[in-house]
């Protein structure tokens, strides 16, 4: 007699990051197809936990118990039950897959592959320049979130960051370093089995890169416009309270919801960003400096890539 967790579903489609690289809208459009069945909760980090768990047994290392435990108070997804709840609602779909930056712990690829040997990894790739100061204004837009707000100029975050980068320690300008993780899930997977989206060439031409997406994951074709996503837009915001109301105002948001059709909806969110939302460019100085901590990368995804990324030198 089978057990009830063995009629579970095993997700078999991973979207792994890499971070501000455009994975919560590349996590919408791939659930906006009939074939794609991706989790309601974005990033469970399952793996990520599990990998923890595993060391922490394994070396018998107490500082590493602790912070499991800690772990599990806060988090739904720690046993693979109720990792494999995610996707109850799930039909018959050819595939079944969550988003987590996976990418940044290569060790979790043995284990997902141990419980998905068939499994397909999608990865994207940003400039590394524009991936960081977009993280900076994440941080900035996010001040009332945050245990230490980040009260500097874009220019002064950057020199603290690869201060901590000279030191080897946590430094966010690592983020953006992804070419070497990469080779490691390519190991692991198989390159076939391994799928890396150029942001740019995203967002510039969706639906070839998307329908080359998909051809790749042996799945029909769709037109991109149809598919239901949330337009984002990262930038300074400006009357920021006024911004929060609006977009956190939940009767607000089912009443356009009622009102609006999707394509409606979609515009409308579109000029609110337009309003509250200033992008400003970086210094010169500042981009060619991050250039020369990026060049190295840049060259090594060339090679991924297989192509020029001049655009992303200049």
């Amino acid at each position: 007699m089978k057990h009830k967790e063995d009629k579970k579903k095993n997700p078999n489609l991973f979207l792994i990051g890499g971070m501000r690289c455009g994975s919560t809208a590349l996590h919408q459009i791939l659930n906006g197809h009939d074939e794609i069945f991706m989790s309601k909760d974005k990033e469970p980090y399952f793996f990520k936990h599990e990998l923890m768990r595993r060391t922490a047994e394994k070396e018998q290392n107490r500082e590493l118990i602790n912070a499991f435990k800690k772990i599990q108070e806060k988090r739904k997804f720690t046993t693979y039950d109720k990792y494999l709840s995610l996707f109850d609602e799930a039909e018959n779909q050819k595939y079944i897959g969550e988003s987590s930056h996976y990418i940044y712990h290569p060790k979790t690829a043995k284990i997902i592959k141990e419980k998905n040997p068939n499994a397909k990894i999608i990865i994207s790739v940003r400039n590394p320049i524009d991936r960081f100061y977009s993280e900076y204004n994440l941080l900035i837009n996010r001040q009332n979130k945050l245990n230490k707000p980040i009260k500097m100029s874009f220019e002064d975050f950057f020199y603290q960051e690869l201060e901590y980068l000279k030191q080897k320690k946590k430094s966010r300008l690592n983020k953006g370093m992804l070419s070497h993780r990469i080779l490691k899930w390519q190991e692991v997977f198989g390159e076939e089995n391994v799928r890396i989206l150029n942001y740019d060439d995203l967002k510039m031409k969706p639906s070839i890169m998307l329908n080359a997406l998909f051809d790749w994951l042996g799945i029909e074709n769709v037109d991109y416009k149809k598919i239901k996503k949330k337009p984002q837009r990262s930038g300074k915001i400006i009357l920021k309270p006024l911004f929060l109301f609006i977009n956190n105002n939940k009767i607000l948001n089912k009443l356009i919801h009622k009102l609006f059709s999707l394509h409606s909806r979609a515009k409308m969110r579109e000029i609110f960003y337009l309003l509250f939302i200033r992008k400003k460019e970086m210094a010169m100085d500042v981009r060619a400096k991050l250039l020369e901590v990026y060049m190295e990368e840049i060259n090594s995804l060339e090679q991924i890539f297989n192509k020029n990324l001049n655009n992303w030198k200049k």
